[in-house]
Protein backbone atom coordinates (compact mmCIF):
# COMPACT_ATOMS: atom_id res chain seq x y z
CA UNK A 1 0.00 0.00 0.00
CA UNK A 2 1.36 3.42 -0.98
CA UNK A 3 0.67 5.50 2.10
CA UNK A 4 2.34 8.78 3.10
CA UNK A 5 5.39 7.04 4.57
CA UNK A 6 5.87 4.88 1.48
CA UNK A 7 5.69 7.93 -0.81
CA UNK A 8 8.25 9.69 1.38
CA UNK A 9 10.60 6.70 1.12
CA UNK A 10 10.22 6.57 -2.68
CA UNK A 11 10.86 10.33 -2.93
CA UNK A 12 14.06 9.89 -0.91
CA UNK A 13 15.14 7.06 -3.21
CA UNK A 14 14.51 9.18 -6.29
CA UNK A 15 16.53 12.08 -4.87
CA UNK A 16 19.44 9.75 -4.16
CA UNK A 17 19.51 7.99 -7.52
CA UNK A 18 17.97 10.09 -10.30
CA UNK A 19 17.84 13.76 -9.23
CA UNK A 20 19.48 15.92 -11.92
CA UNK A 21 19.36 12.98 -14.32
CA UNK A 22 18.33 13.20 -17.96
CA UNK A 23 15.08 11.60 -19.08
CA UNK A 24 16.20 9.59 -22.09
CA UNK A 25 12.93 7.83 -22.92
CA UNK A 26 9.35 8.11 -21.74
CA UNK A 27 6.12 6.53 -22.85
CA UNK A 28 2.97 4.66 -21.93
CA UNK A 29 2.95 1.10 -20.63
CA UNK A 30 -0.84 1.28 -20.64
CA UNK A 31 -3.37 4.12 -20.62
CA UNK A 32 -2.76 4.92 -16.96
CA UNK A 33 0.88 3.90 -16.53
CA UNK A 34 4.02 5.68 -17.67
CA UNK A 35 7.66 4.64 -17.62
CA UNK A 36 10.68 6.92 -17.98
CA UNK A 37 14.30 5.92 -18.49
CA UNK A 38 16.51 8.30 -16.51
CA UNK A 39 20.30 8.49 -16.87
CA UNK A 40 22.03 9.70 -13.69
CA UNK A 41 25.31 8.95 -11.91
CA UNK A 42 26.48 6.85 -14.83
CA UNK A 43 23.52 4.48 -14.73
CA UNK A 44 20.12 4.12 -16.39
CA UNK A 45 17.12 3.48 -14.19
CA UNK A 46 13.39 3.36 -14.88
CA UNK A 47 10.77 5.40 -13.08
CA UNK A 48 7.32 3.83 -13.23
CA UNK A 49 4.17 5.69 -12.19
CA UNK A 50 0.59 4.49 -12.49
CA UNK A 51 -2.82 6.00 -11.84
CA UNK A 52 -4.54 2.62 -12.00
CA UNK A 53 -7.38 2.54 -9.48
CA UNK A 54 -6.52 -0.96 -8.27
CA UNK A 55 -2.71 -0.71 -8.34
CA UNK A 56 -1.64 2.95 -8.17
CA UNK A 57 2.10 3.19 -7.66
CA UNK A 58 5.36 5.02 -8.17
CA UNK A 59 8.68 3.22 -8.00
CA UNK A 60 12.21 3.04 -9.34
CA UNK A 61 13.53 -0.08 -11.06
CA UNK A 62 16.76 -1.14 -12.76
CA UNK A 63 15.12 -2.10 -16.05
CA UNK A 64 12.76 -0.28 -18.37
CA UNK A 65 9.42 -2.06 -18.95
CA UNK A 66 8.03 -2.47 -22.46
CA UNK A 67 6.21 0.56 -23.81
CA UNK A 68 3.15 0.24 -26.04
CA UNK A 69 4.06 1.96 -29.34
CA UNK A 70 0.49 1.64 -30.59
CA UNK A 71 -0.98 3.48 -27.62
CA UNK A 72 -1.20 7.15 -28.60
CA UNK A 73 -3.00 9.60 -26.29
CA UNK A 74 -2.85 13.40 -25.87
CA UNK A 75 -1.20 12.87 -22.47
CA UNK A 76 1.40 10.53 -23.99
CA UNK A 77 2.20 13.04 -26.73
CA UNK A 78 2.64 15.78 -24.11
CA UNK A 79 5.09 13.60 -22.21
CA UNK A 80 7.08 12.97 -25.36
CA UNK A 81 7.22 16.66 -26.27
CA UNK A 82 7.83 18.29 -22.89
CA UNK A 83 9.45 15.61 -20.72
CA UNK A 84 11.62 13.43 -22.96
CA UNK A 85 15.10 14.90 -23.14
CA UNK A 86 14.54 17.04 -20.05
CA UNK A 87 16.38 17.04 -16.73
CA UNK A 88 14.78 16.02 -13.45
CA UNK A 89 15.64 19.08 -11.34
CA UNK A 90 13.26 18.71 -8.41
CA UNK A 91 11.45 16.04 -6.39
CA UNK A 92 8.98 17.22 -3.77
CA UNK A 93 6.44 15.53 -1.54
CA UNK A 94 3.96 18.01 -0.04
CA UNK A 95 3.71 17.37 3.73
CA UNK A 96 1.55 14.38 4.61
CA UNK A 97 0.29 13.94 1.05
CA UNK A 98 0.11 10.72 -0.99
CA UNK A 99 1.68 12.44 -3.96
CA UNK A 100 4.91 13.89 -5.27
CA UNK A 101 5.80 16.55 -7.82
CA UNK A 102 8.64 16.06 -10.23
CA UNK A 103 10.08 19.22 -11.78
CA UNK A 104 11.55 18.86 -15.28
CA UNK A 105 13.56 21.46 -17.19
CA UNK A 106 14.02 21.14 -20.92
CA UNK A 107 15.32 23.23 -23.79
CA UNK A 108 12.55 23.30 -26.37
CA UNK A 109 13.56 23.01 -30.02
CA UNK A 110 11.88 24.85 -32.92
CA UNK A 111 8.55 23.30 -33.89
CA UNK A 112 9.83 22.36 -37.35
CA UNK A 113 12.99 20.66 -36.10
CA UNK A 114 13.24 17.00 -35.21
CA UNK A 115 14.30 16.31 -31.65
CA UNK A 116 17.54 14.30 -31.59
CA UNK A 117 18.14 11.25 -29.46
CA UNK A 118 20.87 12.14 -26.96
CA UNK A 119 22.69 9.64 -24.77
CA UNK A 120 25.02 12.04 -22.95
CA UNK A 121 23.09 13.84 -20.20
CA UNK A 122 25.75 16.52 -19.81
CA UNK A 123 25.46 18.09 -23.25
CA UNK A 124 22.85 18.90 -25.85
CA UNK A 125 22.99 17.96 -29.52
CA UNK A 126 25.54 20.68 -30.25
CA UNK A 127 27.83 19.78 -27.38
CA UNK A 128 26.91 22.86 -25.32
CA UNK A 129 25.85 23.13 -21.71
CA UNK A 130 22.13 22.31 -21.67
CA UNK A 131 21.44 25.25 -19.36
CA UNK A 132 23.07 27.91 -21.57
CA UNK A 133 21.08 30.14 -23.92
CA UNK A 134 17.34 30.60 -24.14
CA UNK A 135 14.32 28.37 -24.57
CA UNK A 136 14.50 26.51 -21.24
CA UNK A 137 11.03 25.55 -20.04
CA UNK A 138 10.09 24.02 -16.71
CA UNK A 139 7.05 21.84 -16.10
CA UNK A 140 5.89 19.67 -13.21
CA UNK A 141 4.57 16.13 -13.22
CA UNK A 142 2.23 15.54 -10.28
CA UNK A 143 2.02 11.87 -9.33
CA UNK A 144 -1.02 11.39 -7.11
CA UNK A 145 -1.21 7.91 -5.56
CA UNK A 146 -4.62 8.07 -3.91
CA UNK A 147 -6.52 4.88 -4.66
CA UNK A 148 -9.32 5.35 -7.18
CA UNK A 149 -8.55 9.08 -7.26
CA UNK A 150 -4.97 8.50 -8.44
CA UNK A 151 -3.76 10.54 -11.38
CA UNK A 152 -0.72 11.72 -13.35
CA UNK A 153 -0.90 15.41 -14.21
CA UNK A 154 1.37 17.67 -16.26
CA UNK A 155 1.46 21.28 -15.04
CA UNK A 156 3.04 24.24 -16.82
CA UNK A 157 5.04 27.12 -15.34
CA UNK A 158 1.88 29.17 -14.84
CA UNK A 159 0.31 26.41 -12.75
CA UNK A 160 -2.14 25.38 -15.46
CA UNK A 161 -2.92 21.76 -16.26
CA UNK A 162 -1.48 20.71 -19.61
CA UNK A 163 -3.03 17.24 -19.61
CA UNK A 164 -3.47 14.19 -17.40
CA UNK A 165 -3.76 10.44 -17.48
CA UNK A 166 -7.36 10.83 -16.27
CA UNK A 167 -9.49 13.82 -17.20
CA UNK A 168 -12.04 14.68 -14.54
CA UNK A 169 -14.96 16.80 -15.75
CA UNK A 170 -17.07 19.12 -13.61
CA UNK A 171 -19.92 16.60 -13.83
CA UNK A 172 -17.59 13.99 -12.32
CA UNK A 173 -16.26 16.30 -9.60
CA UNK A 174 -17.34 19.86 -8.88
CA UNK A 175 -14.73 20.06 -6.13
CA UNK A 176 -11.65 19.24 -8.21
CA UNK A 177 -12.03 18.91 -11.99
CA UNK A 178 -8.83 17.96 -13.83
CA UNK A 179 -8.82 19.30 -17.39
CA UNK A 180 -6.37 21.09 -19.69
CA UNK A 181 -5.98 24.85 -19.12
CA UNK A 182 -7.54 24.70 -15.65
CA UNK A 183 -5.50 25.85 -12.67
CA UNK A 184 -3.98 22.88 -10.86
CA UNK A 185 -5.38 22.61 -7.33
CA UNK A 186 -3.90 20.35 -4.67
CA UNK A 187 -6.04 17.47 -3.38
CA UNK A 188 -8.33 18.52 -0.50
CA UNK A 189 -6.66 18.41 2.90
CA UNK A 190 -7.71 15.60 5.21
CA UNK A 191 -8.95 16.82 8.57
CA UNK A 192 -6.64 14.81 10.81
CA UNK A 193 -4.24 15.69 13.62
CA UNK A 194 -0.66 16.05 12.37
CA UNK A 195 1.13 12.89 13.64
CA UNK A 196 4.43 14.80 13.66
CA UNK A 197 3.10 17.14 16.35
CA UNK A 198 0.96 14.86 18.44
CA UNK A 199 1.64 14.65 22.19
CA UNK A 200 0.65 12.09 24.77
CA UNK A 201 -1.96 14.51 26.12
CA UNK A 202 -3.54 15.16 22.70
CA UNK A 203 -3.51 11.44 21.94
CA UNK A 204 -5.26 10.73 25.23
CA UNK A 205 -7.94 13.27 24.32
CA UNK A 206 -8.68 11.32 21.13
CA UNK A 207 -9.43 8.06 22.92
CA UNK A 208 -12.95 8.99 24.10
CA UNK A 209 -13.91 9.85 20.48
CA UNK A 210 -13.32 6.29 19.29
CA UNK A 211 -16.31 4.21 18.21
CA UNK A 212 -17.02 1.15 20.32
CA UNK A 213 -14.75 -1.83 19.58
CA UNK A 214 -12.24 0.33 17.67
CA UNK A 215 -8.74 -1.02 18.17
CA UNK A 216 -5.90 1.26 19.21
CA UNK A 217 -4.16 0.47 15.90
CA UNK A 218 -7.16 1.69 13.88
CA UNK A 219 -7.45 4.80 16.01
CA UNK A 220 -3.80 5.69 15.46
CA UNK A 221 -4.10 5.23 11.71
CA UNK A 222 -7.15 7.51 11.59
Amino acid sequence: MFDVLTIAAVADELREHVLDGRIQRIGLVDKLTIAAEIYAHGKRRALIASADAQQPRVLLTDSMPSLDPNLITPFGLMLRKYVRGGFLIGIEQPPLERMMRLSIAKRLIPHNAEEPEVDDPEVDDEGDDIWSGEGIQRIDLAIEVMGRHSNLILIDEAGLIMDSAKRVTTSMSRVRPIQPKRVYVMPPLVDKPDPRRITSASLESLLPTAVAKTTLTDLLVK
